[in-house]
């Protein structure tokens, strides 16, 4: 319930900004493929220009699934949400960029580097950049990076399946975030 309240109040406030005028390509829905290849996490990715050198996005990961292997069971199960701001030097949607924002995730992960898991809820900044190649008048390829810090709290359990409690708290964290190459639509 907080996680849809959140993703509620993000895509408020970018619903509220005016589109860019002019008619400029104003709107982009995208995917980040490499995410679909980690471990199947189903993305969406919707900007809004706000003028000739700023956009909004928002962006939501999903991953429920967990995969059972002759080791054991290895899982990197989120929720997540995100709003950020990008400046486009050149072009919006075109070109380099730069963004900052905000990030929420609920998380379920474990098996996967060692044989521990972790749950929680973890929330921060994040910092991003990279590069809007344009395929043709609406199809874009975006490739990017960033990094996301903030802080954690967290439970984690001996095994990623009905394991022993080890330890819980909170704890802040810098991990490198959003690496993409995604396909961008954009009208």
């Amino acid at each position: 319930m907080r996680t849809l309240r959140i993703a509620a109040v993000l895509l408020l406030a970018a619903a509220s900004l005016t589109p860019a005028k002019g008619g400029e390509r104003a709107i982009s829905i995208g995917t980040n493929l490499l995410g679909y290849l980690y471990l199947g996490t189903i993305n969406i990715d919707v900007g809004i220009g706000i003028d000739r050198h700023w956009s909004t996005h928002i962006r939501g990961n999903y991953n429920p699934f967990q995969w059972e292997v002759a080791s054991g069971v290895f899982q990197d199960k989120k929720l997540s949400v995100s709003a950020e701001g990008r400046y486009w030097p050149w072009h919006t949607l075109s070109g380099w960029f730069f963004g900052g924002g905000i990030q929420y995730q609920r998380y379920n992960r474990g098996g996967i580097f060692s044989p521990t898991a972790s749950e929680g809820d973890a929330g921060g900044f994040t910092l991003s950049g990279g590069y809007a190649l344009m395929l043709s008048r609406r199809v874009n390829l975006e490739f990017g990076a960033g990094v996301w810090g903030g802080y954690t709290k967290y439970r984690e359990y001996q095994v990623p399946r009905c394991g022993k409690l080890i330890g819980q708290g909170y704890k802040f964290f810098i991990l490198p975030n959003d690496l993409r190459i995604s396909a961008v639509f954009t009208f």
